[in-house]
Formats: structure tokens, sequence, C-alpha cells
């Protein structure tokens, strides 16, 4: 669990809407893309702030944010690979599948973020680009 910090406080509701935004088209984004959102290094290629959250960290609280409101976890749009067609990756470098701890439990939430968020046209729209042959 990460320290609360004032860059955290800042980071998780700016993460929130952008995912929000994300969840309303039926999309993902990488956890590299999180990263660059949030103004924190790259997961894999650079190394963390000093005292500054990680990625990781800002996504296990805003999981806890999701829960506390009731809403879907937008984490699991935050896919821990750098292919954002598909939604099926556990390779362990830190995004939702990794936190959540299966990739299955992470589709179920996708799907549940992008009906709470966009509606039937979201959730076909990710369901259609997670699907897709590779």
């Amino acid at each position: 669990m990460s320290v609360d910090t004032p860059l955290l406080r800042r980071a998780v509701p700016a993460l929130r809407v952008e995912l929000a935004d994300a969840a309303t088209r039926g999309r993902t984004v990488t956890l590299a893309e999180a990263s660059a959102f949030l103004g924190l290094p790259h997961p894999r290629r650079e190394a963390p702030l000093d005292g500054g959250p990680s990625a990781p960290e800002v996504l296990e609280a805003l999981q806890r944010m999701c829960a506390e409101r009731g809403e879907p976890d937008l984490a699991s749009l935050v896919l821990p690979h750098d292919d954002v067609d598909s939604a099926d990756s556990t390779d362990g470098a830190g995004g939702a599948d990794e936190l959540e701890g299966s990739a299955g439990s992470c589709d179920e939430e996708r799907r549940r973020c992008w009906r709470h968020w966009g509606g039937p046209a979201a959730e076909a729209t990710g369901l259609a680009r997670t699907s897709a042959p590779r």
C-alpha cells in the first residue's frame, strides 16, 4: 500500500477522469500510457521518482476509490503491456491484471466499466477490440 502524498491525491482523481473517458469509448490504455499521462516514469525503462508514487500505487489507490464509490474498477482498463488491442496478457509488469490477480477477472471488470460509463455501444466496441485476431 502506498503512502498518501499530495502527488498521489492529485494523480488518482486525474487518472479516474482519464479512464472514465476511455470507458465511454470502449477503450483500454497501457500502463506506459497511464504513466505518461500522470507524468510518471515509464514503468519498464525509467527509475521511479524519489518519494513519488509509482503507477501501480496510483492504480491501487484508484481501485480503492472506485470501490468506495460503488463503481466498477477503472484500473482494470490499464493493461500491463504495450498492446492496447489485447486485454488478456498477465505478463507481470504491474498493470491491472497483476493487481487483480487474473486476466479473467479483469476482462469482466472491463466489461462492467464499459457498460457503466459508456453503455452497450462502448461495451461492444471494447469487446470487438479485445477479441480481434492478432
